[in-house]
């Protein structure tokens, strides 16, 4: 069964609507069944653009969309599409939390060198500043989970795609690593996850990359779009190596080079720098997604974010 992501663009509204496959009508599918659109403010590439979601009125991307679309597939909100390098993210300390652009000492914020990959967030999960992480000994980043997604099209920013998970890395954590003779920090060999209780019943093929940036957890969800050619062929993170040989590598050079022109360290990875598979993958998605269940019942504190 197949998830295709359907864009109209008309007057600068663009509408996405996923088409989903027959089969019983779930929450998650009468969910994903709803007509997404977006709305442009602003100039691009300029602190004042901003791209807002609507449903009939402005919703917020992180805490409107549902997280999970059909057949375990989990929903993608592109903020940077392939081949480009505007910085853009869903900003969440604004209200209705638009995508901007990265703003870093006055200056909006361009990556040195096209991303090779789409990259976006998964809507009702964070990454708890607050809480350290009992196995790898760091917060999380204040942000909603990043994926890379690594089909062959290009998703348009702003755009909500199911998307098949495939594995996890975590980027960040404790110290980065100044020059590729530092050793890399990483937690217990062998470590795995199973502090974290899973509360989906969705059976979802994913990957997940652990990085360290500035200190801080930041996981990383290797994910295909569903409607692409390679779905099928992927569910889990030794098909990628298999079928995609070079790309896993790829994902990970690119994230510990990326800030190196701006005199930054390296980013560190956890777990031997290796990506972990759809299973670990599954865990960090149910726990972030606890998490910000946590800030929206008030059980957490917001501080600076915007909740609606």
């Amino acid at each position: 069964m197949k998830l295709v992501a359907m864009a109209l663009l008309v007057s600068g509204v663009s509408a996405f609507r996923p088409v989903l496959g027959r089969g019983p009508m779930s929450a998650a599918r009468m969910a994903a069944r709803m007509a997404y659109t977006t709305e442009k403010a602003g100039e691009d590439a300029t602190e004042s653009f901003r791209l807002f979601f609507k449903d009939g009125e402005t919703i917020s991307p992180w805490h409107d969309i549902p997280l999970y679309a059909d057949d375990g597939m989990v929903n993608l909100i592109t903020e940077i599409p392939k081949m480009s390098k505007a910085k853009m993210e869903v900003n969440t300390k604004e209200e209705n939390n638009p995508i901007a652009q990265d703003i870093k000492k006055g200056k909006l914020r361009d990556y040195h060198g096209p991303i090779f990959w789409n990259y976006g967030c998964v809507p009702q999960t964070w990454e708890n500043v607050k809480e350290e992480h009992p196995v790898l000994k760091c917060f999380g980043d204040d942000d909603p989970v990043d994926v890379v997604e690594i089909g062959t099209a290009a998703l348009a920013m702003g755009s909500v795609t199911p998307v098949k998970p495939l594995g996890v890395r975590r980027i960040g954590c404790q110290q980065a690593v100044p020059s590729p003779a530092r050793p890399h920090c990483q937690p217990s060999q062998s470590t795995t996850l199973d502090h974290v209780t899973t509360h989906s019943t969705h059976s979802i093929p994913h990957q997940v990359l652990a990085m360290i940036d500035d200190g801080e957890l930041d996981w990383k969800v290797v994910a295909i779009a569903a409607s692409d050619p390679m779905a099928d062929e992927l569910n889990d993170i030794d098909d990628v190596e298999a079928k995609m040989p070079g790309t896993l590598s790829g994902i990970r050079e690119w994230f510990r080079w990326y800030k190196t022109p701006d005199d930054k360290p390296l980013n560190a990875f956890g777990f031997d720098e290796k990506f972990l598979d759809k299973e670990e993958a599954m865990k960090v998605i149910a726990e972030t997604h606890e998490s910000w269940k946590g800030l929206k019942d008030g059980s957490i504190e917001k501080g600076k974010l915007w909740i609606n």
